[in-house]
């Protein structure tokens, strides 16, 4: 699980486990891979479920059932992870930084880039909830 659940940052272990490892990673927040674009059944998110019991019960009928664990793997027809060199997101905003059509066109700005940061970009207290 991630030790950090923040907008638009996903560990490259959550990847790896996807693409090097074949298997199911568990995320503490679905939100967070949702809104990147992953698709809902590549992991199994702990928010889904009511109770860390629950969740544990379904981690064990996943690893019993070969089906449903198959089923964890069926984006995978559709979809391919393409892990790049580590500098990819700097030329893309690099890129971006240069093209004054898309900057015009996806205007945003930041008052304070610390508080938005510290206090919009990251909930770190979700594990709270199953303590």
């Amino acid at each position: 699980m991630e030790n950090s659940n923040c907008k638009d940052y996903v560990t490259e272990k959550f990847w790896k486990a996807l693409n090097d490892r074949q298997t199911v990673p568990i995320v503490l927040a679905r939100k967070y891979y949702k809104d990147l674009g992953v698709p809902d059944s590549a992991y199994i998110a702990v928010d889904d479920f009511e109770t860390f019991d629950k969740f544990l019960e379904h981690v064990k009928k996943v690893n019993k059932d070969k089906e449903l664990y198959l089923k964890y793997h069926q984006w995978r027809k559709e979809w391919k992870i393409v892990i790049g060199s580590g500098f990819s997101g700097w030329c893309t905003l690099c890129d971006k930084l240069q093209d004054k059509e898309y900057i015009l066109s996806h205007p945003k700005s930041y008052h304070d880039v610390a508080w938005w940061h510290s206090f919009e970009m990251c909930n770190n207290q979700i594990a709270q909830k199953y303590l």
